[in-house]
């Protein structure tokens, strides 16, 4: 009775000899039945011998056990086989490694970009103002630069900015500790930096008195160049250096990660005041400066912008022939909000980025074992699909320790990352 047992499960049901393959060689089964005549019944005996020669097998039923004995042998066959394959197994965490270091990478990105807001306070009352030539060739100038005289008619004129500044930006040569360096800089209206209501690690801001002609010239160093021009001089505030051949007093060191304009492929390092002079502010055709502002709390972009539409139709309506002044037809104005100008080149190369590398880590952590589980005799559904999901979860699982082994901070690759001699 317990060699029937042994080979007839409690699922199974027994078959009659007639409901087994013909064909089958008499002899040879005759002999399996004389083999094992003292431990099993005829017809057992029959039954498997039939099986051995290819013959039908019995009838088998699922049967229902707990899901975490099942899911326990899973995960033991799932690593089983990839201890038995370790040149896949090591190709299929290596991809998940990559796969998932190149997707914090990108959401990196895409968080700092799109996601964060710009670190400045309240970055959705800045405002960026262009103006426009809609009636220029080739469909007109679009977001173009903003000209000194224009500049000063809209600070005197609107009055739902709490502040509105301008800036250039280039290249200017500074005396440095030991040599001179060129540093990229920004000669800002006075007021800006205020503006942005960011406060310096160390000294002050350019302010609207270091904004006029014939004042001394100052500026603020951002961290970067207070580490690297001056190796980090606590004193560097209030030192007197020399910026483009003119004597320059260092008056504030800006945070670490500081960055105005922002987005821009090579940081700003230095600000200095511009020193505009209001009786002689230039050329009115002459359009050189960047516009940002602020506008009042309470007040919205849709008002801010209909009151600089506003001032297009008055000053269109005072025009005097042959003059460049605005005009609601030829020469307009517009406003976009700081934060969607600095994101609107990227964002789309970035929203399409984001999903590709999660793309193709998929692929490479399933489809790795259903086919060859699927020949096998008995095979449900069910459980090819639990056997799937093990493998799957435990090749990623194996996939994010290495990443994350990888990225801490005692593994080797990160020792000498950060070694002092490289």
């Amino acid at each position: 009775m317990r060699a029937r047992e042994t080979i007839w499960a409690a699922s199974n049901s027994p078959s009659a000899p007639g409901e087994v393959v013909a064909g089958a060689s008499a002899d040879a089964s005759a002999s399996h039945v004389t083999c094992s005549i003292a431990l099993v019944s005829s017809e057992s005996c029959f039954n498997s011998s039939m099986i051995g020669f290819g013959a039908a097998m019995p009838r088998t039923f699922p049967v229902w056990r707990y899901p975490m004995e099942t899911l326990w042998q899973d995960v033991q066959f799932a690593v089983r086989m990839m201890r038995k394959n370790l040149g896949f197994t090591a190709a299929a965490v290596l991809c998940l490694m990559l796969g998932i270091g190149a997707t914090t990478g990108i959401f990196t990105v895409v968080n700092a970009v799109l996601l964060q807001p710009l670190p400045y306070a309240h970055p959705e009352q800045l405002i960026r103002i262009y103006t426009e030539f809609p009636t220029f060739p080739n469909g007109g100038l679009h977001r173009f630069w903003t000209s000194g005289p224009e500049f000063l008619d809209l600070r005197r004129d609107t009055h739902s900015w709490a502040s509105l500044d301008m800036w250039i930006t280039g290249g200017a040569n500074l005396a440095g500790k030991t040599q001179p360096v060129r540093l990229t800089a920004a000669y800002v209206s006075g007021g800006l930096l205020e503006t942005l209501a960011v406060a310096p690690i160390q000294g002050r801001l350019i302010a609207q008195t270091d904004d006029v002609p014939g004042a001394q010239v100052v500026a603020d160093i951002s961290y970067g160049t207070w580490q690297s021009v001056f190796g980090g001089d606590p004193n560097v505030v209030g030192r007197e250096t020399y910026l483009d051949g003119l004597k320059c007093t260092i008056i504030g060191v800006m945070p670490k990660g500081f960055q105005f304009p922002p987005g821009e492929p090579e940081p700003t390092q230095i600000w200095t005041a511009l020193r505009l002079d209001p009786a002689n502010p230039g050329n009115r055709a002459g359009h050189n400066y960047y516009l940002v502002g602020r506008m009042k709390p309470g007040v919205t972009g849709g008002q801010a912008q209909g009151e600089l539409a506003a001032l297009v139709q008055s000053y269109g309506e005072k025009q005097v022939p042959k003059t460049h002044t605005f005009h609601p037809k030829t020469h307009t104005i517009v406003s976009f909000p700081l934060q969607a100008e600095v994101v609107s080149s990227v964002r789309p190369a970035l929203l399409m980025s984001k999903p590709s590398p999660g793309a193709r880590r998929g692929p490479s952590a399933g489809n790795c074992d259903p086919r060859r589980a699927g020949r096998r005799p008995g095979a449900a559904r069910a459980a090819i699909c639990d056997r799937r999901d093990s493998a799957c979860l435990l090749r990623r699982r194996s996939g994010c320790g290495a990443f994350l082994w990888r990225r801490s901070p005692g593994s080797a690759h990160q020792r000498r990352r950060h070694s002092p001699c490289r």
